[in-house]
């Protein structure tokens, strides 16, 4: 299962619940939501030259939801995911992406294929950000771990 299949299965599930996709970033394609960090407001992050790109922008009544998506957990996506929600840098970029609602809540998490070692790796992480979704093989989600149910709104 590659990361093209984990995004459009996510983007599938989450329309299919409600949710609005704001933006759906297409492995190597150069779409999706770039979020360039404002330098007046903070360090800018390490390894972000011009922006970070988003792979998945959803909202759901005032709810926004930000997700990278893999072919297998990533260490590095779940920092990237950190970097855009604790740097005061970001506050700017987001606040102006989720300009039609009033003091939205945002989400940060991880989708990848469901697999023991996906399981493993939530089971550490689980406190680092809001949710992780898993993709079977037919492309059915469920929720893997996180604090926030998002398909059950």
């Amino acid at each position: 299962m590659d990361e093209a299949f984990v995004t459009d299965a996510v983007a599938r599930n989450l329309a299919g619940a409600g949710w609005s996709l704001r933006s759906v970033a297409r492995p190597q394609m150069g779409s999706g939501a770039l979020l360039r960090p404002d330098p007046e407001e903070g360090r800018r992050p390490e390894r972000v030259a011009g922006g970070v790109v988003i792979d998945i922008v959803a909202s759901n009544a005032g709810i926004w939801l930000f997700l990278e998506s893999k072919d297998r957990f990533s260490t590095d996506d779940l920092r990237k995911l950190q970097g855009v929600r604790d740097n005061p840098s970001f506050d700017g970029p987001l606040r102006r992406l989720t300009r039609d609602s009033r003091q939205p809540e945002r989400l940060f998490g991880l989708c990848m294929p469901t697999s023991e070692a996906a399981l493993e790796k939530v089971a550490v992480h689980a406190g680092d950000l809001d949710v992780f979704i898993g993709v079977s093989e037919e492309g059915r989600c469920t929720q893997l771990g996180g604090a926030a149910s998002i398909f059950g709104l």
